[in-house]
């Protein structure tokens, strides 16, 4: 081979050389890109997994019911007393209701009307049991969003149902959410009635009273039990004083109370039967 050859040669040799190095700097080029994709493919998988966990365990009222509807009166404008917040329960103390009657549920764009009582105020009764199964309708039919503040007032201190009975109220509430209006309806129907029909032998109600209502309406004896449990350590009164000091503070005079979007309405008349139902009517419906 000459030298002119052997030069040739190693020439062909360097650039099949060189290509190689090409080749391979591509294929590494290649490699590496895809590499970064798969790393940040992973990233934004875990950032979705991260974000849609926190959205499970931080549940929205939108999404799961566990908040309720705050109501509009002016009495929840401010909730700077009420410390705790409980499932199903608006920030102000609300229980709202919406045409599946559950609580924490609403009707959006519905008007909002707000009902304000102690189980223990005879007043209240006569509005529940004249216009209690009509509000609930109402909601039911979606034309209103009803919600329920159960209160236990000072005037009652004295009679251990008023406090027995609002923390039941939110017990319920809170671990048998679709059971709330049934449970609420049985209670003024069954055992606040006896107010209205007070005598000089008739006992007040407490535990045993609420806890046989709970199980008309249809909770299991694991949840009776531990409702019957809460009453007896009364682990919702520092719940319950805490909204009624905030209500207090807010303005409120006594029950029954009831507003429809903020607008405080007339409740009983001087006949002392309810107006409650005709008031809300007359406002959402026009009649």
């Amino acid at each position: 081979m000459t030298k002119n050859e052997r030069r040739a040669k190693a020439r062909e040799e360097a650039e099949r050389v060189r290509q190689e190095e090409l080749k391979r700097a591509k294929r590494h080029r290649i490699i590496a890109i895809v590499a970064v994709f798969v790393v940040l493919a992973i990233v934004i998988g875990v950032v979705v997994a991260v974000v849609n966990s926190q959205k499970k365990s931080s549940p929205s009222a939108a999404s799961s019911g566990s908040s309720s509807t705050t109501g509009t009166s002016p009495l929840g404008a401010t909730t700077d007393l009420i410390t705790q917040q409980i499932d199903h329960v608006g920030k102000d103390g609300g229980i709202s209701v919406g045409k599946s009657l559950v609580a924490g549920s609403s009707n959006a764009g519905a008007p909002v009307v707000d009902t304000y009582f102690d189980v223990m105020c005879p007043f209240c009764t006569i509005v529940e049991q004249q216009d209690g199964e009509g509000l609930a309708d109402m909601a039911k039919s979606g034309d209103i969003t009803l919600v329920f503040h159960p209160l236990s007032l000072g005037m009652f201190a004295n009679t251990p149902y008023s406090i027995l009975g609002a923390q039941a109220e939110y017990f319920v509430a809170e671990h048998v959410p679709e059971k709330f209006v049934e449970f609420h309806n049985n209670l003024f129907t069954n055992v606040s009635n006896v107010n209205l029909e007070q005598t000089a032998t008739a006992t007040k109600p407490g535990v045993a009273e609420i806890v046989e209502q709970a199980t008309k309406a249809g909770l299991t004896d694991s949840q009776v039990a531990d409702l019957k449990s809460a009453l007896e350590s009364n682990s919702y009164k520092p719940y319950v004083d805490s909204i009624m000091k905030q209500m207090t503070k807010n303005g409120l005079k006594g029950t029954p109370t009831v507003y429809v979007n903020g607008t405080e309405i007339q409740t009983i008349n001087q006949s002392q039967n309810s107006m409650v139902l005709s008031e809300v009517q007359r406002i959402v419906k026009g009649k």
